[in-house]
């Protein structure tokens, strides 16, 4: 168990190695716990102990289920040390660490049965068996009229039972705790609580929990006594003891973490692969009509060679149009995400909740080129509307954008256009030619005869209910944005 209120965040500004990595990693020179915090998570509030246990269990949560659906696409395996491996694009090892000692000691050694088969044993041992009173007669008390009267305690009892039974609703509140901290608690089963009440209304207070901020000390530390009392008091100890002894003590004192190859660590060493699936899966939930193709698993309907799965909208092989071909051989390409998309407007008003954006500053710049529409529900996508077809108004925005679009006739533009997107986890400054060259493949095996959109998307956080931030244009005809990860964990994990 270790104190969120006292770990050392690193972000983009002070991580030196570990671009990619993500996770909690023990700091042998400090010996505290280092939180490598993803990119773009400069304006996070560090201050906040709800804000840090927020991220640390919501990373617990994606990275069990990013694990989960890797395993369910049989797209990697479990190695020596308890890590997940699985392999990029480029043959890259990628290991994922998502198991934590102080959940998971408690989470896999869980057993309702084995729980309520106990706890029924230990409630029926508490009424006296009176065929069996002779065995008992020679610890009797003998009183007048030939009474005899048998002292409870001086009845022999199971110690076992005893120890083992405020062991288990030891345990059963720690699992509670943690599962309520989790947000996974509608299925406990009735007494499973009860047993962790029990426990807690005996040496705890009504507000005590592990997960918070002001009661977090002493409440570890109670369970520490009292675990040490437990097991002093223990003269028989069977395997039903041991097991839940074990798993409470590695809880409450064992390093936190399960071990890597390098150090002692939890989290994934390229967040890169997490950053698309929380992409991939937040336009999958709300926009699949708009996506033609997609470097997806989720949704993987097309097999293009032995590894490689895409989403595509007409499930075509001869018509995917992302490859090269060499004489016989055929080189197939992959980009994250292809989306087509239809603009209607008729005057004086825009339908389909669109909203125009164009910097007022700006405005001579898109004279000839595309100008920038955004589903205000979303903020995804673009108009193929040049400046002659359309009159500016609403002079009075509170920002740098305009929000109304007129017609300066009565007829209505339909254009469709093609968005090619990249998720790329970096910042800005780390884009590069190639990435650009990539972008451009893409373009071209897609078609010259089609109006195309190059974007790349990078990762922020900010602390609201916006997801894009910071629509940008780049040079050579692509642009940029920054989408709000606070958003997409709580999209990923909404299912």
């Amino acid at each position: 168990m270790f104190d969120l209120s006292a770990i050392n965040f690193i972000d983009d500004t002070s991580r030196k190695n570990n671009y990619s990595f993500v996770g909690l990693q023990h700091n042998a020179k400090s010996g505290k716990i280092d939180f490598y915090l993803p990119i773009g998570f400069e304006e996070f509030p560090r201050d906040s102990f709800e804000a840090t246990k927020e991220l640390f269990l919501g990373l617990y949560k994606i990275f069990k289920k990013f694990q989960k659906n890797k395993i369910k696409n049989r797209d990697g395996n479990i190695n020596a040390q308890g890590g997940f491996e699985f392999q990029s694009e480029d043959n890259e090892t990628i290991v994922l660490y998502s198991k934590i000692n102080m959940f998971d000691t408690i989470l896999d050694e869980f057993d309702e049965m084995e729980i309520y088969a106990f706890d029924v044993k230990r409630t029926s041992s508490d009424y006296i068996d009176f065929g069996k009173l002779d065995r008992h007669i020679d610890r009797a008390w003998f009183l007048e009229d030939d009474i005899i009267y048998l002292d409870d305690m001086e009845i022999q009892k199971d110690v076992l039972a005893f120890t083992t039974a405020e062991l288990i609703e030891m345990f059963c509140y720690i699992y509670t705790d943690i599962k309520k901290a989790l947000d996974d608690d509608e299925d406990i089963a009735e007494h499973i609580i009860s047993l962790g009440t029990n426990f807690k209304e005996k040496h705890l207070t009504y507000d005590s929990s592990l997960f918070d901020e002001d009661s977090f000390e002493i409440t570890r530390d109670i369970l520490k006594e009292r675990l040490d009392i437990i097991d002093k008091k223990s003269r028989l100890k069977d395997s039903v003891y041991d097991k839940y002894y074990e798993a409470i003590y590695t809880f409450l004192y064992d390093n936190p973490f399960f071990e890597g190859d390098d150090d002692i660590y939890w989290g994934i060493d390229n967040f890169a692969f997490v950053w698309e699936e929380l992409c991939q899966s937040y336009v999958f939930k709300h926009y699949k009509n708009d996506v033609l193709y997609a470097d997806y698993e989720e949704e993987a309907n097309l097999t293009l060679n032995d590894h490689t799965r895409m989403y595509t909208k007409k499930a075509d092989k001869e018509s995917y149009p992302f490859k090269v071909t060499y004489g016989d051989e055929v080189k197939y390409l992959y980009p994250d995400l292809v989306s087509d998309n239809v603009l209607t407007l008729t005057k004086n008003k825009y339908m389909g909740n669109y909203k125009l954006l164009i910097k007022k500053k700006n405005w001579e710049k898109y004279e000839k080129k595309l100008i920038r529409f955004y589903k205000t529900n979303w903020q995804f996508g673009y108009g193929c509307i040049d400046k002659s077809n359309i009159a500016i108004s609403s002079k009075d925005s509170k920002d740098d954008y305009f929000n109304q679009v007129s017609r300066d006739n009565d007829y209505e533009a339909l254009r469709s256009f093609i968005r090619i997107i990249d998720y790329k986890y970096k910042i800005k400054s780390d884009i590069d030619k190639k990435d650009k060259i990539k972008q451009k493949f893409y373009e071209l095996a897609y078609g010259k005869d089609k109006v195309i959109e190059n974007k790349f998307i990078l990762p922020t956080y900010k602390n609201n209910d916006l997801l894009v931030y910071e629509c940008k244009e780049l040079d050579n005809g692509f642009c940029m944005e920054y989408w709000n990860m606070k958003i997409l964990f709580e999209e990923y994990l909404d299912d």
